[in-house]
């Protein structure tokens, strides 16, 4: 059974991860642009903040919401700044709409498509979709000649439960 609260906690604990390392790195190793969709670390880290502050919006009943004019994507610093507390009121809405066992979300895309989809699904789409970014962003840091953090499900699994084989 899928449990969202523990899957939008694993998307911040790896996006956290992840940013914590790439924190370290240079202005020009950050704004490097090595190709692919979002062709630098910085484009997309910004574009999965965008992407999550979007869920944000609509598990709070705004079916459609502009992106911030005043947000500074230019440093890992600033996405952070921006990111964290996204991060945080994301898991305090799933957490709230899991108790409430809200069983679907209604929505409007940017491209102007009205949805009704499960919360579940949405759930799991929002990590798959921050898996999938952050596997681009392991590959750059590959690119750039260091060694990302591992940021995968079965670790974060293994730090936070006491399964281990005792």
């Amino acid at each position: 059974m899928i449990d969202p609260i523990k899957l939008i906690a694993f998307n911040t604990w790896a996006n956290r991860r992840l940013t914590d390392q790439v924190s370290t790195f240079s202005s020009e190793l950050f704004t490097k642009e090595l190709g692919g969709s979002f062709p630098s670390i910085q484009l997309t880290l910004g574009h999965v903040l965008t992407s999550d502050y979007l869920w944000l919006q609509r598990f709070r009943g705004i079916p459609i919401a502009d992106i911030p004019a005043t947000w500074n994507t230019n440093t890992v610093e600033s996405i952070m700044g921006i990111w964290a507390p996204i991060q945080d009121e994301m898991e305090a809405s799933v957490r709230e709409l899991s108790i409430n066992q809200v069983q679907k979300v209604n929505f409007i895309t940017r491209a102007g498509t009205a949805y009704s989809l499960p919360f579940a699904d949405l759930v799991v789409h929002i990590t798959n979709h921050g898996t999938y970014h952050r596997g681009q962003i392991v590959n750059m840091i590959r690119m750039l000649g260091e060694k990302p953090v591992n940021t995968d499900y079965f670790i974060f699994c293994t730090v936070n439960s006491d399964a281990t084989n005792k």
